[in-house]
């Protein structure tokens, strides 16, 4: 990382506090950034060190140096909060911190991380594993804290007794955060915007042109197709940095898989690789084939290095094939409370491909897992889909509601006739005694490209 990425870094270190007591969609999180001062160059200069934060990270982590590890995530985070890799190895890292040293809050983050990654993408096993190894070992703990200190284990009662103290001392705290810091999701205000396309914001000086993608050279997956939506090199005038971005849907059409490794290589007119990285796909539950699955790459590099860019070749690595699976429940269409006007512009048609909603009757919250399908039926691209969910109990009674940003700034635009799934993972506390079993979609804000 260079000096520079290390000075943006820096100023983004103001909202790191606030990126683990409140809940930005892609898009949200960008316009706080840009508030900040950071420019659109700056933004995807630091976007571009995701991959390398990530990978030392990783290492760290295979080599048993959690400490190290974690330092590159602190970094990591200010740039994608809502990377469920990410919080899975925020998870392992102090997963192995807690091991060594059995202390309370490292376990607390371990799995909180955990837990975020689940909500990000609930299908992660290794996630899950994380969650069974605190839930199986609690006695462990206490006994090895016990010999430390020469202290006899608390009984089971007490640990319930401080387990609940703690849980409405948390409840309390969390409700003041909202009050005095109020999130900006909450506020469901009708919103439509036109944003300006990239093409439109560059000055004179400015370099921005399109290059031309090699989807699967040789053609040995022909059970995949990819439906390129944008492959542009971008070089500011006021920066020594340069850019490129694709985004993309890949259709499967003979079978589903969970997720599919690419690599990526940045071509020269003569063939030779100035750059390469790693991208991945994955199916949503509830997917279906024939399903559109959006692609999000980004990467930088000097204009010297970046300068003959000419094509860019996309290679399938890996695919790990979805098993036997019983078929999907019947796609049923979803009536959505609309709080913006439709038109002729606007029109959208949502449908529930997966729901599955788990009910935790000690912690009075519920995870909910869902797959919607949207279908853009109006006459305008789409760069942005935000609805508010509110849950139900049996006797119709509104127990609790959350929003989220099913289409956003990290993944491809939604044409007109396009029909795509969206997977989420949501949270939402309810009073205790109830159970929620429905819920209802409203749609709360929009952005045309």
């Amino acid at each position: 990382m260079d000096n520079k990425a290390q000075e943006i870094l820096k100023k983004l270190e103001p909202v790191r506090s606030r990126l683990l007591k409140e809940q930005y969609s892609d898009s949200e999180y960008k316009e706080l950034i840009l508030a900040l001062g950071i420019s659109q160059w700056e933004w995807e200069k630091i976007q571009a060190n995701f991959g390398d934060f990530m990978s030392r990270a990783k290492g760290f982590i295979k080599h048993g140096m959690p400490e190290e590890a974690i330092k590159e995530l602190d970094y990591a985070i200010l740039v994608m909060p809502n990377d469920f890799d990410l919080h899975l190895s925020y998870s392992q890292a102090y997963l192995q911190l807690w091991k060594k040293k059995s202390s309370k809050a490292f376990e607390n983050k371990t799995e909180f991380h955990a837990r975020k990654c689940l909500q990000i993408n609930s299908e992660n096993e290794k996630a899950i594993r994380i969650l069974a190894q605190l839930q199986q070992t609690p006695e462990y703990a206490k006994e090895k804290t016990a010999a430390k200190t020469g202290m006899k284990p608390q009984s089971k009662n007490n640990y319930v007794s401080i387990g609940f103290l703690i849980l409405i001392a948390v409840g309390f705290l969390y409700n003041i955060s909202f009050t005095i810091f109020p999130s900006k999701s909450k506020e469901h205000k009708k919103h439509i915007s036109i944003k300006k396309t990239a093409e439109s914001e560059k000055t004179s000086e400015d370099e921005i042109k399109t290059i031309t993608v090699d989807f699967d050279p040789g053609g040995k997956h022909s059970d995949l197709k990819l439906d390129l939506q944008s492959s542009v090199y971008k070089a500011y005038d006021s920066a020594t940095d340069v850019y490129y971005t694709l985004t993309a849907y890949l259709t499967l059409k003979e079978s589903l898989a969970n997720r599919i490794e690419f690599e990526y290589q940045l071509l020269n007119k003569s063939g030779e690789v100035l750059h390469l990285g790693k991208s991945y796909a994955s199916s949503p539950r509830g997917a279906i084939l024939g399903d559109k699955i959006p692609i999000f790459i980004i990467a930088s590099g000097t204009k010297d290095k970046f300068k003959d860019l000419d094509k860019v070749a996309l290679l399938v690595k890996k695919i790990d094939r979805k098993a036997a699976h019983s078929p999907n429940k019947p796609i049923e269409e979803l009536n959505v409370d609309w709080k913006i006007e439709k038109t002729s512009l606007l029109d959208i048609a949502f449908k529930e491909r997966n729901s599955e909603i788990k009910y935790n009757q000690f912690s009075e919250k519920i995870l909910h897992s869902l797959t919607i399908e949207v279908e853009n039926k109006g006459t305008a691209v789409l760069k942005k889909i935000k609805c508010n969910i509110i849950w139900f109990d049996a006797a119709g009674k509104k127990l609790g509601e959350n929003d989220c940003t099913l289409l956003g700034s990290s993944k491809p635009a939604l044409p007109t006739g396009y029909k795509v799934p969206y997977y989420t993972v949501l949270t939402v506390k309810h009073p205790k005694g109830t159970k929620p079993v429905d819920y209802k979609l409203e749609l709360i804000d929009v952005e045309f490209e």
